[in-house]
């Protein structure tokens, strides 16, 4: 085993890809690849859409084109290897 491997692995072994932050702001827009999101920070995020980010609406599952822009959503995010945000839940509630 060479040097670079043992330390791709130990490196491997040391990421944490658990859920790493939780944002608050507006929607702004989502693609096949992205969503947009102004947090509350007043920064847009782009973070990349996966094939299991869930979309929820109402404590419902939804789908990227139920939600539009302005609307108030928190946002679960971690990280993959390359340190790249994803975004793991999208969630919007309807305040009346």
């Amino acid at each position: 085993m060479t040097l670079s491997t043992v330390f791709a692995i130990t490196l491997l072994l040391f990421q944490n890809t658990a859920a790493i932050a939780t944002f608050q702001g507006e929607f702004r827009s989502a693609d096949k690849k992205y969503v947009m999101v102004a947090i509350d920070e007043g920064e847009t995020m782009r973070m990349f859409i996966t094939g299991s980010t869930k979309f929820i609406r109402d404590g419902k599952r939804a789908r990227p084109a139920d939600f539009h822009s302005g609307d108030r959503v928190t946002v679960d995010a971690q990280r993959d290897l390359r340190m790249n945000m994803l975004a793991v839940r999208i969630e919007s509630k309807t305040t009346k």
